[in-house]
């Protein structure tokens, strides 16, 4: 591990910043940004896969033609308002 690029390179930061860069303390970097590196890719990706998926259901409710009128919600609220007085029209 401490003959690849990127520790020598952190290493050298970390020089000029004033921090000592073990390994142990590069380790205990390491393992508190792979959390966090996996976090962003798994966002990213479901981001990526239902983008489409809520564009395609946009596109379909424009589409569809609710033939819902001002008499049918009128209806619906009468028969809604006879319930709560009345109760349920059935017997269980």
């Amino acid at each position: 591990m401490t003959k690849t690029l990127y520790f020598r390179l952190i290493k050298s930061i970390a020089k000029v910043l004033g921090i000592k860069m073990t390994k142990q303390v590069f380790a205990r970097g390491v393992s508190k940004f792979v959390p966090l590196l996996g976090g962003a890719i798994s966002g990213g990706m479901t981001f990526a896969m239902m983008r489409p998926m809520g564009n395609r259901l946009i596109d379909a409710l424009e589409e569809a033609h609710f033939a819902y009128t001002e008499e049918s919600l009128k209806a619906d609220l009468s028969d809604l308002e006879s319930l709560a007085v009345d109760g349920p029209r059935y017997k269980a």
